[in-house]
């Protein structure tokens, strides 16, 4: 096991960042043990974010990229459907008119 932490040994910094825990008395080892235990507590939620926020930001730009996608397709079928149905309701009428004036 390796602990990230300052340590100190007769008044004095021994060693900052990474250290093994075999050099420490078991005193501090237990010290060290809870306050990892207390990080680990408080902070699940933010280690797990960190530890997959590339896996979410991709997954979360496809979602964004989809909605974007589908929107844009609900935009040009509801566009198709506004112009295509205007021209039918001018052949539908222009056909009436002929048969009129056919009978007439």
């Amino acid at each position: 096991y390796w602990a990230q932490f300052k340590i100190f040994r007769n008044e004095e910094v021994v060693r900052e960042g990474e250290v093994p825990l075999s050099i420490l008395s078991e005193g501090a080892i237990q010290v060290i043990q809870v306050e990892e235990s207390v990080e680990e507590s408080s902070s699940w939620f933010q280690n797990l974010l960190l530890k997959f926020s590339l896996l979410y930001f991709y997954i979360g730009a496809g979602v964004i990229l989809l909605i974007l996608v589908g929107l844009l397709i609900w935009l040009e079928r509801k566009r198709r459907r506004v112009v295509s149905k205007v021209p039918q309701k001018r052949a539908k009428s222009s056909r009436k008119k002929s048969k009129k004036n056919r009978e007439e």
